[in-house]
């Protein structure tokens, strides 16, 4: 049976390692505990300052709570852009991340090791650190030893999970009545977070892109309706999202923490079965024509599968949907309003929805109404 312990004791229990003047001690293997294999069964990202705060760590050294990813979670969870669908993604199998302890002792263990496994099949990598009345501190992340592992982080609203390598990886485990209570932190070398960030990005605009005209205008910064990988790194908001905070074995990283919670499970998922919103679990189910769209979800976006004109966004369907233009009668594509509207299609009459002055004929969009005047 676990037993619990809070997580501030379970730091105070553990403040004399990390204050040492020598530096942080290491834990390093060979591991030859039992292994023990859990599940993640929930991930949560900090959409809250309280939340952030909660699940930062001074990774640096320097006294101060790093969590660069939080803060680009917060703002744009505020914006309706951060999946809320972890959970459905967790049913369908496609985050299917595992944790596996070796230890002897699950309580109290001064030679533990721990590896993270994003997916099935990864590497599995383990890396030193102990049991102290249950709970468990792995090697921190500025250590001579950190962990290393590639995240599956479910961010962007109608997109796949980031796949985000980490060698700074540091966990701190503690026990609840079903499993344990995660709190993982680490940095991602800037270099490759925007790239990943860009991907996820331009799949959300892409899948619902009237529930993100704000973000899409503000990328499209050539006004051509499409958008590049250049565009994206070149955009202010961007930048700011991706700052580049901590230093971490001499690369400069955008600093991570979030939660995740294990259960217990020999192999296998150990999971109940299927996702409560079939149109959010980024596969092929139900009746839709395409991942998550078409059927009974939202209209697909062009070049998708679809059987009839209603599975597409621009109404138009030949085996495949037709792009969305300017003349396909509908509200399609970067469009305020029906043909009218964005950056490529024209303005829009009085009356109609808008977003910016831009889209209207009178270039004023009543920011009461959203309609041009």
């Amino acid at each position: 049976m676990m037993m619990t312990m809070p997580r501030a004791c379970f730091l105070v229990a553990l403040v004399g390692c990390a204050s040492e003047p020598t530096g942080l001690p290491t834990v390093v293997g060979p591991f030859d505990g039992a292994p023990h294999r859990f599940v993640v069964d929930a991930i949560t990202l900090p959409t809250t300052t309280e939340a952030r705060h909660q699940m930062s760590d001074d990774l640096d050294g320097d006294g101060s709570l790093d969590n660069q990813l939080g803060n680009a979670v917060g703002l744009l969870a505020s914006e309706g852009d951060v999946t809320t669908h972890a959970a459905d993604m967790i049913a369908s199998g496609v985050l299917a991340s595992s944790v596996i302890i070796r230890s002897d002792d699950l309580m109290d263990d001064l030679h533990a090791g721990i590896s993270v496994l994003g997916a099935d099949g990864d590497a599995d990598v383990p890396f030193g650190g102990k049991f102290i009345g249950g709970a468990f501190q792995s090697n921190r992340a500025r250590s001579k030893a950190p962990g290393q592992a590639t995240l599956r982080i479910p961010f962007f609203t109608d997109a796949d999970p980031l796949v985000m390598p980490t060698t700074t990886l540091e966990i701190e485990l503690v026990p609840d009545a079903t499993g344990y209570l995660a709190t993982i932190h680490g940095g991602f070398p800037v270099d490759d977070v925007i790239p990943e960030m860009s991907v996820g990005m331009l799949a959300m605009l892409k899948a619902d892109p009237n529930h993100h005209l704000s973000f899409a205008r503000s990328l499209d910064t050539n006004k051509d309706g499409l958008f590049s990988v250049d565009e994206i790194r070149a955009n202010s908001l961007v930048q700011a999202l991706t700052f580049s905070d901590v230093e971490l074995g001499g690369v400069m990283q955008v600093s991570f923490g979030f939660q995740l919670h294990l259960k217990p499970c020999a192999a296998g998922k150990c999971l109940a079965g299927p996702a409560a919103d079939t149109c959010s679990d980024r596969i092929l189910d139900g009746d839709e024509t395409a991942v998550d769209c078409g059927g009974g979800c939202n209209p697909c976006p062009g070049a998708s599968a679809c059987t009839v004109a209603a599975d597409c966004q621009s109404n138009a369907c030949n085996g495949t949907c037709a792009a969305p233009s300017c003349t396909d009668g509908v509200v399609s594509g970067f469009e305020s309003g029906p043909d009218c509207g964005g950056n490529t299609c024209p303005a829009c009459a009085s009356g109609v929805h808008c977003v910016f002055d831009a889209d209207c004929l009178g270039m004023r969009c009543d920011a009461t109404t959203s309609t041009c005047q």
